[in-house]
């Protein structure tokens, strides 16, 4: 009786021996990509953009705007590039909050606002170009940077 337990184990052993080998796949699981432009909401505006120590850049619009939407891909590639260097961020104003947009003295769409650690600065009225490029875009951007230096050195 013995020897057919040991046959059973070594039957059972050899089994596996014979078994293919089942090849564990590990897959790496892609790092998300980055938020290049973070969509705000009353709720987060504080905390994203008053209080960021990064330069930030918000472009107010509503969903229903033409020039909001043909701004959108140009400021979305901008903010690509700036990554690290500005926060950008959108408020729609339609779905979000009027009071929001109207406490900056906004009264058209889209307007992009530079905020410097809290500050508001000069508003960038895109409708009077609707064909705001984005070199333009980029130099917008380098200049909200270098306003923002020139702040925190004074």
């Amino acid at each position: 009786m013995e020897l057919f337990k040991n046959a059973g184990l070594a039957l059972a052993a050899a089994s596996l021996s014979c078994a293919p080998a089942v090849v564990q796949q590990v897959q790496e699981t892609p790092e998300p990509e980055p938020v290049y432009v973070q969509e705000l909401a009353p709720e987060n505006f504080n905390a994203v953009v008053l209080e960021n120590e990064l330069p930030v850049i918000v472009d107010f619009y509503t969903a229903g705007c033409r020039p909001c939407r043909e701004l959108a891909p140009v400021f979305d590639e901008a903010c690509r590039e700036f990554y690290g260097k500005v926060k950008c961020a959108s408020f729609n104003a339609y779905l979000d909050d009027y009071a929001t947009a109207e406490s900056y003295g906004i009264d058209g769409y889209p307007t992009l606002i530079p905020f410097c650690r809290g500050s508001g600065g000069e508003e960038i009225h895109v409708l009077k170009d609707l064909k705001f490029s984005l070199d333009e875009m980029r130099a917008r951007l380098e200049e909200l940077i270098e306003n923002c230096v020139t702040q925190s050195i004074s």
